[in-house]
């Protein structure tokens, strides 16, 4: 930049992802921090949230796809901003994740976003 110039900085909020845990009861939500006008945030492209959940004798667990013992519920794209996860009564439940994935048929090739161990 020459001598005198100036430059414009825009800084803008962030969409914050989070989960609020009640009991046996986990709630997806996502704030938006005021992202308005600001661009696409392209990380988050294409992207979908996944709710996984490890533990014993989770039948009863509904919309669920089971892989190698470990169940997986699809929350959805960055278009849904609250998911509400009820475990009431379903077995023994020693892990919650959220997880961010790029293909629903494969998620545990995501990445964790945030997790409670209950056991």
């Amino acid at each position: 930049m020459a001598d005198g110039g100036s430059a414009v900085v825009n800084f803008f909020g962030a969409v914050i992802r989070s989960v609020d845990v009640n009991g046996s009861v986990y709630t997806y939500k996502v704030t938006d921090g005021g992202t308005e006008g600001a661009p696409e945030d392209m990380r988050h492209s294409g992207k979908y949230y996944v709710w996984r959940i490890s533990g014993e004798n989770l039948s009863g667990l509904q919309n669920a796809i089971e892989m190698d013992g470990v169940y997986y519920v699809v929350i959805g794209d960055t278009e849904i901003n609250e998911h509400t996860l009820d475990l009431s009564g379903i077995g023994n439940v020693t892990q919650v994740a959220l997880m961010e994935v790029t293909n629903t048929q494969f998620p545990a090739s995501g990445i964790v976003l945030w997790v409670s161990n209950n056991g």
